[in-house]
């Protein structure tokens, strides 16, 4: 028996409707997904090529000559950890 020899109202029809159209967005969010990685990833490449010379660095007890690419990959990270950490810590305290 297929799902067109059932009555018009049938529960079963509308949930394999349901089950394809969800099917299909999941899908279509996959392919979207892909997308933006692809981009993101191509953007990341041309990052790095274009900042591949070296810079002489010193902070704290590190320091020597690293491709540029590096320490602000580097320095991004370490701004993105001290914010989740204040962002924390603010947290924390409202709390209590």
């Amino acid at each position: 028996m297929s799902s067109d020899d059932l009555p018009s109202g049938s529960k079963w029809k509308s949930t394999d409707d349901e089950t394809v159209t969800s099917a299909r967005k999941v899908d279509r969010d996959v392919r979207a997904w892909l997308i933006v990685a692809g981009l993101a990833l191509l953007a990341a490449v041309i990052f790095v090529v274009q900042n591949s010379n070296k810079v002489e660095m010193d902070f704290l007890f590190f320091g020597g000559s690293q491709p540029l690419w590096l320490v602000i990959v580097l320095s991004m990270v370490l701004g993105a950890l001290f914010g989740q950490g204040i962002g924390l810590v603010r947290g924390r305290r409202k709390k209590s």
